[in-house]
């Protein structure tokens, strides 16, 4: 059973979504905790890739 700690397409949109809201901000250490989020929401992507087996290729198609 998939769960969501292993859905690395999640963790990859939270980043993304993440990202596009920092870029507007104009506070710039709001700006800059919110990019680090989307770092983190990254590294929970890898970690769910190393755990799966899936490549980040496979995501991607």
């Amino acid at each position: 059973m998939k769960t969501l700690l292993d859905d690395a397409e999640h963790w990859l949109s939270r980043a993304e979504e993440t990202r596009t809201i920092a870029e507007i901000m104009t506070d710039v250490e709001a700006r800059r905790i919110m990019f680090d989020i989307a770092e983190g929401y990254d590294r929970l992507a890898e970690r769910a890739v190393e755990r799966t087996g899936r490549r980040k290729t496979d995501m991607l198609q």
